[in-house]
């Protein structure tokens, strides 16, 4: 399962995320045309946990106009079918 979004901010960047790795990792990057520089982070958001295997649902983010990052995460617990959520 692989998700893509993507934000452009007021200076011209633009910022990816994409949920990869069985849908357990959100890797962002901030592509900008200023520089060929590219910077990102992954995150590790589900996986096993408590013997419960969780999995990303959404990851939605907007970017402000300072270019600050609001984001959100949605899980589940495949277990029990229960939403997790966390900003």
């Amino acid at each position: 399962m692989q998700s893509v979004k993507v934000q452009p901010d007021n200076a011209g960047n633009q910022y990816v995320a994409l949920i990869t790795n069985n849908a357990t990792k959100l890797p962002v990057r901030r592509y900008s045309n200023a520089d060929n520089k590219i910077n990102g982070q992954d995150i590790q958001l589900g996986g096993m946990f408590e013997g419960n295997n969780v999995y990303i649902l959404d990851s939605p983010f907007t970017v402000q106009p300072d270019s600050t990052i609001y984001a959100a995460a949605i899980w589940t617990n495949e277990k029990n079918s229960a939403y997790l959520s966390s900003s």
